[in-house]
């Protein structure tokens, strides 16, 4: 993101002015996360908001920046909820540029279809809002494709012992497992697999390109999921020269899809103001 406003600077702003990036982190905590878009619109007074990593803290406050008429641009948070309208009808300000958890589960589900060795599903989700708005995604189009679980479980974001739900799951002979949870969990459910060697065909969120994932399945674990990634190894030449740019400072290779997208998130926010020739709210955003 900094990449990508040093750009935009350098080739002379915005309207004459150039951008800055104002920072809060929510600890991803829903009640820190409502305060700081408040602080930010009310006391910044900043023109737009990207943001936040988290799905279940956009759902917690989406309708701060839809009455404040204040652009956000999502870069990680997947929820497919998060960009829908408040009500039917109303004003929308939430975009995004990220994976969306339903086109995530449309694909997983459609391989789980086309999969003849599948022959128990099971579904497996945390309990936050970002778990449970999967989980909605996952039963609605299960059912469209005619997929039905014999074991649905769930389990806390901060749990690290998940054994009691695979055994169950076990237990009903699943040998395919689609699970919704942010990356710790995710990496967690793992390590509960190889406690009690039991390794069904695991489809995740693409939270399982998350470091937090790796770090809490390690290497060898993290290697056994399928999920579903919107950059891959092999980068167009743009995208090669902007991950040898940032590269430096990312924790994990992984992270670079969050990076292209965040410096894609700049990008068309300064075209998006460039056009309107105003950072002010209007009735109609998607009529800009």
């Amino acid at each position: 993101m900094q990449a990508a406003i040093d750009d935009v600077n350098a080739a002379g702003g915005v309207l004459g002015r150039k951008l800055t990036l104002v920072v809060r982190d929510d600890l991803s905590q829903p009640p820190k996360s409502i305060q700081n878009m408040s602080d930010l619109i009310d006391n910044e007074k900043v023109v737009a908001v990207f943001g936040p990593t988290n799905s279940g803290n956009a759902l917690a406050w989406k309708q701060v920046p839809n009455q404040k008429k204040i652009p956000v641009i999502g870069t990680v948070g997947s929820g497919t909820a998060i960009t829908y309208p408040v009500s039917a009808g109303a004003d929308n300000y939430m975009f995004r540029i990220s994976m969306v958890d339903r086109d995530q589960v449309a694909g997983l589900m459609a391989y789980v279809k086309k999969n003849p060795a599948v022959k128990n599903l099971g579904y497996l989700s945390e309990t936050t809002g970002y778990g449970q708005g999967g989980l909605k995604d996952v039963q609605e189009l299960g059912d469209l494709q005619g997929l039905k679980p014999v074991c649905n479980e769930k389990f806390g974001v901060n749990d690290t012992d998940m054994t009691s739900q695979l055994n169950k799951c076990k237990a009903a002979g699943v040998d395919t497992i689609v699970v919704w949870a942010q990356g710790t969990p995710l990496g967690q459910l793992m390590r509960s697999m190889e406690k009690i060697n039991y390794f069904p065909l695991t489809l995740m969120t693409w939270a399982a390109d998350n470091q937090s994932f790796y770090e809490a399945a390690g290497k060898t674990l993290a290697e056994k999921p399928i999920f579903m990634r919107t950059v891959t190894e092999e980068r167009t030449p743009k995208q090669q020269k902007l991950y040898d740019r940032v590269a430096p400072k990312m924790t994990s290779a992984s992270a670079f899809g969050f990076a292209a997208h965040s410096y894609d998130a700049v990008m068309v926010l300064a075209s998006a103001i460039k056009q309107a020739n105003s950072t002010d709210g209007i009735e109609d955003p998607r009529g800009a």
